[in-house]
């Protein structure tokens, strides 16, 4: 009996202690998920203490934001500025292109000297800021007012311009730019004279145009031309003739004696 009994209470001892080891170490696994996320709690507020450190570092100072509540009252009143710009370079235009069409009215002889930068929202205003444009040698504003008609037309003027040296394809860059410089050249600096006009009764969008342009020596030619309009503006379009003119001026010119725009403005 005794025996018994006394395996009872080892067993019981036995138990008891693993029990208490099992405790334990169930109590050491909890410990530790316990830090492991205090751990993870204490990275994030890190992290986030860093991130407020920078937007804070982010925001403007008082001076800065004074700062930029003044440039955006500069910026709203240069845009005020700018438009009241743009309107009065409008009207300025609208003036010329009306006096443009006075002048160079049919039978109305304009020295070289009167031409102007008349814009071109009418043919009259764009025949004028042409003229001007090739007595001064200016080729930008003149080739933004030349017009090549159709992809043929295109096709020829690019053949014109690949027919020179690469260095000089380069200084023309593009057909019109060409055109443009060669065709200053063909205008003498003594007067313009409309000599007819052929839009039709009502507005179209082309219009034809008898010019004939004096030389200071008193000697004339006689151009026929065509304006059309491109959007708000008139262009002089390019006649397949003018191209091929240039084809043999350049091929009977050493292209090494034909200066680049930069040089060939005229005095």
């Amino acid at each position: 009996m005794k025996t018994k009994l006394g395996w009872l209470v080892i067993f019981v001892m036995v138990g008891a202690g693993g029990f208490a080891l099992w405790w334990q170490h169930e109590s050491q696994m909890r410990m530790q998920r316990e830090l492991g996320e205090l751990r993870r709690q204490g990275s994030e507020r890190a992290r986030l203490r860093e991130a407020n450190r920078r937007l804070a570092e982010a925001q403007p100072t008082p001076n800065e934001l004074e700062n930029l509540r003044a440039d955006h009252a500069a910026l709203s009143l240069l845009r005020v500025e700018i438009a009241a710009l743009q309107a009065r370079a409008r009207m300025a235009d609208e003036q010329w292109a009306v006096r443009s069409s006075a002048r160079f009215a049919a039978g109305g002889k304009v020295p070289a000297g009167d031409w102007k930068n008349a814009g071109a929202t009418t043919p009259s205003a764009a025949l004028e800021t042409i003229l001007w444009a090739a007595a001064g040698g200016d080729v930008e504003a003149f080739a933004k007012h030349l017009l090549l008609p159709d992809e043929r037309s295109r096709q020829r003027a690019t053949a014109l311009l690949e027919s020179l040296p690469p260095e000089m394809r380069a200084h023309y860059g593009t057909p019109e730019r060409l055109i443009a410089f060669l065709a200053s050249k063909d205008v003498p600096l003594g007067a313009a004279q409309v000599l007819a006009r052929n839009s039709g009764k009502a507005p179209t969008s082309s219009e034809q145009v008898r010019l004939q342009l004096t030389a200071p020596d008193g000697k004339t030619k006689d151009l026929i031309l065509r304006l059309t309009q491109q959007g708000d503006g008139w262009k002089l379009v390019v006649p397949e003739w003018a191209i091929a003119k240039y084809f043999v001026v350049l091929k009977g010119t050493s292209v090494t004696t034909i200066p680049s725009p930069s040089t060939g403005v005229r005095k």
